[in-house]
């Protein structure tokens, strides 16, 4: 009454205005709630890839290790060749295999996808997989591999005190346990995603594969805080790579009965 407004145009203007966002990509327009529930979805799924990859392939190394020292194999490896170069082999090799496994599956899903693409399930995919933006997908791969190459050289340094077969699960189970951090904190941060521990943990290298990537897309975190963990992971690889190989030299052609994490606590006040 006081501005002069009829009922009838104090109803109009308290109406919710229909704001309809669109994402702008080279060569085209998306909805933004359909990109942002297909990071989303590729987000959450990273912590799964990641972890079965983690399980599937540093047991992988270290059974490979286990067998050589149990049959006395790695004597005749160090004589031929230097422990540096048998430590670097082993990782660069089984880092190329999970590589090779990736595309093939990369190259089986298009295939696929392509062949079915009728399909009224994969048309109902496709379109939920409209929105997700290259530049996600490209920092999601370099980040899961980067993480893989972390925990293979982590098993290489662990898996270098094992005597033999029996002994694979101990030096596992950290591996497994350290996995499991990034995996179970990245489904609570849905609830508090501004939590300081998920806050810390989200630049933290084991862990940060699993978080970054979805406080992304869901925009508690920018591009530069994103950038800033991957390169945290990186530097944290190749550091990790100078240290390991000195612990893997020394105790690679060591044979003990103590359990696995005792040792490399005695070998790491020693060094």
């Amino acid at each position: 009454t006081q501005y002069g407004l009829t009922a009838e145009q104090t109803a109009d203007l308290v109406q919710p205005y229909n704001l309809k966002s669109v994402v702008k990509q080279a060569k085209q327009s998306t909805n933004s709630g359909n990109t942002e529930s297909a990071n989303q979805l590729i987000a959450s799924a990273i912590g799964i890839i990641t972890i079965i990859i983690v399980m599937w392939y540093t047991s992988m190394i270290a059974n490979a290790i286990a067998n050589e020292k149990s049959s006395r194999i790695m004597e005749i490896l160090l004589a031929a060749t230097s422990a540096r170069v048998q430590y670097f082999g082993k990782i660069i090799g089984i880092f190329a295999l999970v590589t090779t496994h990736l595309l093939i599956y990369v190259i089986a899903g298009f295939t696929t996808f392509n062949f079915f693409k009728e399909n009224s399930f994969v048309k109902g995919l496709a379109s939920n997989l409209n929105g997700v933006t290259l530049s996600f997908i490209i920092y999601a791969v370099i980040f899961v591999l980067v993480s893989v190459a972390l925990y293979l050289v982590l098993t290489s340094m662990i898996a270098s005190l094992i005597n033999d077969n029996a002994q694979v699960q101990q030096a596992i189970q950290p591996i497994s346990m350290i996995a499991m951090v990034g995996y179970v904190f990245s489904f609570i941060m849905t609830q508090m995603p501004n939590n300081l521990l998920i806050r810390i943990l989200s630049y933290i290298p084991f862990a940060s594969q699993s978080m970054m990537p979805i406080r992304l897309v869901t925009h508690t975190e920018g591009w530069p805080a994103a950038i800033s963990a991957l390169l945290i992971a990186v530097i944290t690889l190749f550091l990790l790579l100078w240290f390991g190989q000195g612990i893997y030299a020394r105790n690679v052609l060591s044979y003990s009965d103590e359990p696995i994490m005792k040792q490399l606590a005695s070998r790491l006040r020693h060094k």
